[in-house]
């Protein structure tokens, strides 16, 4: 609703920014709410440009900044009011571009102003950039919300100082920009809460770094907000303790298409005749089973060997969990290398498991799906369910040193990590079954 403060008045026009396009038009994103909201102004749409006319001639739009040079594109703009939903998500060098824009043009009296919100982010320039509003553990301090101060930005470093007059003493030339910071809190939010009471719950779903970030500790009124240095450490994203381990003869039994073996495969012969310089990778799998909404890990194995040494034993090991496992319960994923390269081996090996030669069992469901994003973004939902007790992992040689990998990422070795989360993707795909609070942040 702040956006439409000034739409009483002449040659008013303000632009809301999303990072990216279908961020606007996702559904229940910005275009969906301002049509349950601006008709009631009188607002009349424009689809094509995500753009709002009101009877005295003011206008707002919604906007991106996919790319960096996108910013570029409000060149000469004069634009009075600027709304950030989502700031986290732009980039320093486009935010503080943008203010250049924010100014108006016209004698209609609204002083130009910036509104944005934002979700914790760690290690983020706008988290330097609010710093004197949290603490040490991360959280924003209660007592300092509200509280006006001023900067300057010179050679990209950002000045603060109390009071406009204590800036323009500090540095005569410049023209200093108040700015408050005001915690909002998922509590605050009462109409999201009644029209969605499992919201809380599909806070509480997430990943323990994910859920700090979004949540913080506390509840109700004494919820602290998200927190601004969450991010993963060992022990953080994932725990030993959330691991249950338990004997062979406490699985329950295969059923059809129960299993899942997940690999990662390496070819680091390469790598390991020091050839490489990143640091060796480990070919892995990951077996999985799922039953009653619940995933057990029966079997892990990872080594380091050459191209066709790893062949050989994907082969061999898929073939001996198939037969372990029983025929028709077993599906096999790996990780396909990008490029026609990668096609091509994936259809070779697939062809090798689901048409065998020399009487050989058929593996009925062998894929291999593509890699894309950071390991640990991809392991947030694995890391969900470990958290809410819906991960048993099989008593063996392996367990601990599975339990242990996992306790202490972040490292550089990922991958049984990245084989648990792709094991587990493939079946939440497959049928097992968890808006955000924003802090707003007010400048003039």
């Amino acid at each position: 609703m702040e956006s439409v403060r000034h739409i009483g008045k002449r040659g008013y026009g303000g632009i809301i920014f999303r990072r990216t396009y279908p961020q606007i038009k996702n559904e229940g994103g910005l275009w969906d709410e301002s049509q349950d909201i601006y008709p009631l102004l009188d607002g009349k749409p424009n689809q094509s440009s995500f753009s709002w006319r009101f009877p005295a001639g003011s206008t707002l739009t919604f906007s991106h900044m996919q790319h960096e040079d996108d910013r570029l594109q409000y060149d000469g703009s004069q634009i009075q009011f600027i709304g950030f939903d989502q700031l986290e998500q732009f980039t320093e060098q486009q935010f503080f571009y943008l203010l250049t824009r924010n100014r108006n043009r016209t004698s209609n009296g609204v002083r130009p102003y910036v509104r944005a919100t934002c979700n914790p982010m760690p290690d983020h320039w706008l988290g330097e950039f609010i710093a004197w509003w949290i603490d040490s553990e991360g959280y924003i301090i209660k007592e300092r919300c509200g509280i006006v101060r001023w900067f300057v930005r010179l050679n990209k470093k950002v000045h603060w100082g109390n009071s406009y007059e204590e800036m323009r003493t500090r540095f005569p030339s410049q023209r200093p920009k108040s700015f408050t910071f005001i915690l909002a809190t998922v509590y605050d939010n009462k109409i999201l809460l009644k029209n969605d009471p499992g919201y809380l719950g599909q806070l509480y779903a997430q990943d323990n770094v994910e859920f700090m970030r979004l949540h913080g500790e506390g509840e109700g009124v004494d919820n602290r907000g998200g927190n601004w240095h969450a991010k993963p450490e060992a022990g953080k994203f994932f725990h030993e303790d959330w691991f249950q381990v338990i004997s062979r003869d406490k699985i329950p039994q295969a059923a059809p298409l129960s299993d899942l073996l997940y690999w990662d495969l390496a070819a680091t012969e390469r790598e390991l005749a020091g050839t490489s310089t990143r640091p060796p990778s480990h070919t892995a799998c990951i077996q999985m089973r799922k039953h009653a909404g619940l995933v057990y890990i029966i079997f892990a194995d990872w080594f380091m060997k050459g191209p066709a040494v790893v062949e050989r034993r994907f082969l061999d090991t898929t073939r001996a969990q198939q037969r372990e496992t029983g025929r028709g319960k077993l599906r096999v994923f790996w990780e396909m290398e990008p490029g026609s390269a990668g096609k091509r081996e994936a259809f070779r090996l697939q062809r090798e498991l689901m048409h065998p030669l020399g009487g050989q069992q058929r593996i009925e469901i062998a894929r291999a799906v593509p890699s894309r994003g950071d390991k640990m973004e991809r392991a947030r939902p694995f890391a969900a369910a470990a958290k809410n007790g819906l991960v048993y992992v099989m008593e063996a040689s392996w367990t601990k040193h599975l339990i242990s990998h996992l306790h202490n990422q972040p490292q550089h070795d990922q991958d049984l990590m990245d084989c648990c989360s792709g094991s587990y993707t493939q079946i939440l795909a497959s049928g097992l079954g968890p808006q955000r609070q924003r802090s707003k942040s007010r400048m003039r």
